[in-house]
Order: structure tokens, then C-alpha cells, then sequence
């Protein structure tokens, strides 16, 4: 019998009701693009990500090759450690951000930060288009805090993705949005190339 090592792929845990989000999103994303092709390039894609000075390193994927054991090893710990959150936005080919900010987005600091850049990029927005964009955020409890809601429906009327919007956002759907599938994980392999010494170099 000849048997061959294999390794698990981590995947985020799905509750029940979480297939019946995704075809209903599914089904509201065909709907749209039926009567208006671009209906995709339309919406503003939001999520956060966090930059730590370790980097990311997974030992089971690195290997040095070698006819003799070079002792490789690489630097995962640091005794002084720091971290910073980003927080950006990508709308048809445009990347609007990143916005950088320390420790949790709190609710202020979130409605702050949709006044500071959002209403500015909106301000900037032919009416033609503004009628077509839609705005999309997850279900993180800031996003819950009726001041933020009140903000976005009465800036996107009512055109949002997500909680308290138009139509629920499927979570645990990171294969979904550009930003989780595509964008944040480049961002982390070019800034970890190199990795950065400084939180300042990070940034």
C-alpha cells in the first residue's frame, strides 16, 4: 500500500443559514447585472486588514534546499511587537485609501471616517453615476451603531450591502469581494518581501 502525505486547507467554519445568504446574494447580484452590466464596478467594496511586525510565515510551506543542513531560520517573534489596522476601499478599477488607524475602529472613529473620505469621494461623483453606486460593508458591530447607518442610507439611499441595507451581505464569504480575494493578500506579500523594520517603514 503506498500512502502519500497530505495537508488539510483552512477554511472559516459556515453556519446553517449561511448557503441561503449566499444564493440569495447570488441571485441579487444575477438579478442586477441582467438589466446593467457594469452593476459590479458600481459597487464600493470596503474591508479592514491588520499589518503586524511579524510578518506572515507558515513553516509548512517554506524549505531551503541543501545537500547539507544549513540551520535556516527565520525571525516569527519579536519582543517589541506593534500592529496597524488599514481600512480601504476599492470602487470599478479605483483603490481609494488605504486609511491607517490604531487599535479597533471604534464607532466614532468609523463615522468619522466615512465623513472624512467617503463624503468627499461622493461630492466628487457625477449625479449620473452617484444614482448607480452602491456601497457595501460587513456586519462588525461598529457598522451596526444606528449614527453610521443613518449616515450611509441617507448618502447611498438606502443602496447598501449589508447590515441594516437593500440586501444582508453573505458573511463568512471572503471568496467574494475583491478585496478579501484578491487585494489584501497581495498588499501583504509585497509589504513582508521585505519585511518592514519600523511600524513607519510599514506604513
Amino acid at each position: 500500500m503506498h500512502m502519500n502525505p497530505n495537508r488539510s486547507t483552512p477554511v472559516k467554519g459556515l453556519l446553517p443559514r449561511d448557503a441561503e445568504r449566499r444564493y440569495t446574494w447570488c441571485n441579487f447580484v444575477m438579478n442586477n447585472l441582467e438589466g446593467h452590466p457594469t452593476f459590479l464596478a458600481d459597487i464600493i467594496w470596503t474591508d479592514e486588514a491588520c499589518f503586524l511586525c511579524n510578518g506572515m510565515f507558515n513553516r509548512q510551506n517554506v524549505y531551503t534546499w541543501s545537500l547539507e543542513n544549513p540551520t535556516y531560520a527565520v525571525e516569527v517573534r519579536h519582543q517589541l511587537c506593534w500592529l496597524i489596522n488599514i481600512w480601504c476601499r476599492i470602487f470599478n478599477d479605483r483603490l481609494i485609501g488605504p486609511v491607517f488607524y490604531k487599535g479597533t475602529l471604534t464607532r466614532q472613529c468609523y463615522l468619522d471616517l466615512l465623513q472624512d473620505v467617503i463624503t468627499d469621494f461622493v461630492e466628487n461623483l457625477p449625479l449620473h453615476q452617484l444614482r448607480n453606486v452602491w456601497f457595501h460593508h460587513d456586519g462588525t458591530p461598529t457598522l451596526k451603531i444606528s449614527n453610521v447607518k443613518q449616515y450611509l442610507m441617507e448618502t447611498f439611499h438606502n443602496q447598501i450591502i449589508g447590515y441594516g441595507g437593500f440586501v444582508q451581505w453573505p458573511l463568512r464569504s471572503p471568496d467574494l469581494t475583491p478585496l478579501d480575494f484578491f487585494l489584501c493578500g497581495h498588499i501583504k506579500g509585497q509589504v513582508y518581501a521585505t519585511p518592514p523594520p519600523t511600524l513607519q517603514d510599514l506604513q
